[in-house]
């Protein structure tokens, strides 16, 4: 593989629930010995990402890991009225996509 690859692990899918394993994936990819910027790891934490902090024994998604984004939705845990979306990511990738947007009369 020429580029690294792009790993998207689900913090609580919307039917099931169902959250994904990060600390195996994490130590599968060090079992194989794939180095850190071979891969990016996104995590999808629509459902579960705003509760996971305060649910006891829940396993920890955090920058402190190596990951690479994470995003959550407003509208299903913030009491947001109308869909809305929040992604994070480390600043070392936003710096790559940014662009200044010069707002008008300010």
């Amino acid at each position: 593989i020429d580029r690294p690859v792009i790993i998207n692990v689900n913090i609580g899918t919307t039917v099931k629930g169902a959250v994904d394993n990060l600390d195996r994936i994490l130590r599968i990819l060090n079992n194989l010995n794939i180095p850190r910027e071979r891969y990016h790891i996104h995590c999808d934490g629509a459902l579960f990402a705003m509760m996971m902090p305060f649910v006891d024994f829940a396993p920890e998604v955090s920058f402190r890991k190596p990951i690479d984004s994470i995003a959550v939705s407003g509208h299903k845990m913030l009491g947001c009225p109308m869909p809305c979306g929040v992604t994070i990511a480390r600043k070392e990738h936003v710096k790559k996509v940014e662009q200044r947007i010069d707002y008008l009369n300010s």
